[in-house]
Formats: structure tokens, sequence, C-alpha cells
């Protein structure tokens, strides 16, 4: 499940690494999904590629359950848009801005994430300059007892990786820390 598919990016990446997998790119945005799923078609992936215009998991079947989520949610605090980068201030606000702190929608995709991940399922989030910390608590309060925040290559807290405690990914991602 790619939440906030954007143009599919995520999602079509792993099904490209993945041959076995199928993906569920969602997005609030109907323009969105429609680039996705041509995105999909257009790599050789559009038969294992689903689309669904929701914000967040609110059109997610109930029955819905994945072994991923992944998601690059707006993570950038209401306040700091202005200052941004002119190209950077000419994406869409809804695809930029996170809330006063920047922590929205992390708080909204792991509160829903507990019913739609499979027992052993992983989650992977992107997130932005100094939110490692928050968005790990948010994650161990949402009932994620093994979570890892990695860096990317200029040194600064990129993703978040969090999966129950005891999972065949609970290793794995603790391997990522070292």
């Amino acid at each position: 499940l790619d939440i906030g598919c954007g143009s599919g990016i995520i999602v079509i990446s792993l099904l490209l690494g993945l041959p076995q997998a199928r993906g569920l790119a969602v997005d609030i945005n109907p323009g969105a999904v429609a680039v996705t799923l041509d995105n999909a078609r257009a790599l050789g992936v559009g038969d294992r590629c689903a689309g669904l215009v929701s914000d967040l998991f609110e059109h997610v079947l109930p029955d819905d359950k994945f072994d991923l989520i992944v998601s690059n949610p707006p993570y950038i605090p209401q306040a700091v848009i202005p200052t941004l980068a002119p190209e950077v201030q000419q994406e869409p606000r809804a695809a930029l801005d996170g809330g006063v702190d920047g922590l929205d929608f992390y708080r909204k995709i792991l509160t829903g994430a507990a019913e739609h991940l499979l027992p052993e399922g992983l989650i992977a989030l992107e997130i932005g300059i100094e939110q490692g910390k928050a968005v790990e608590k948010i994650c161990r309060a949402a009932g994620f007892a093994v979570v890892v925040v990695c860096r990317d290559y200029a040194g600064i807290d990129r993703m978040v990786f969090a999966t129950r405690e005891g999972t065949q990914y609970a290793d794995e991602i603790m391997a990522l820390n070292k």
C-alpha cells in the first residue's frame, strides 16, 4: 500500500523489484492516481498495480491487509513552506503541508496502519529534517516496538522503518541501524 502515491514512483519501483508483488496506490488527488496507473502501465507493472482515490485509509476496505505500507507524506511544517526554494513552492500546497509541526500525516497513517497491516508487516516512511525522533515516538505509540531511523547520504534522518516485535522484519530493520 502506497499512501499518497503522487506519480507512483515508490509503488512502481517496489513492483519492478518484487515481481511477485501486487500494489495499491492511494491518493486523495484523482489526477495523481491516474498518473500512477499510467506510469505503471508504461513501465510494465500495470497489471499488478491498482489505484484508489482516498483520503489516506478512508476508502481502503477494512478487510484489505498489506505486507508493506509505504508513504512519502507531506511533512513540511506550515511556517516553513514560505521559506522553501521557489521551485519547491510550485508544488501543490497539499503535497507539502504537514500541519503545524509537519507530523500530521504520520499521526494519521500510523493510527490507521494497525488495521491494514498484516501482523508480520512493515511500515516505511520518508521523513523531513529533524523529524526522526518524533516519528519514531509516534510509531512506538501506535504499537510498533521495532523502529529504526535511517539517514540519507548527507547524514540527514530520511526514512523510518517500523514493525512489531518478533516479526520477520524486526531483525532486518535493526540491522539497518548498524
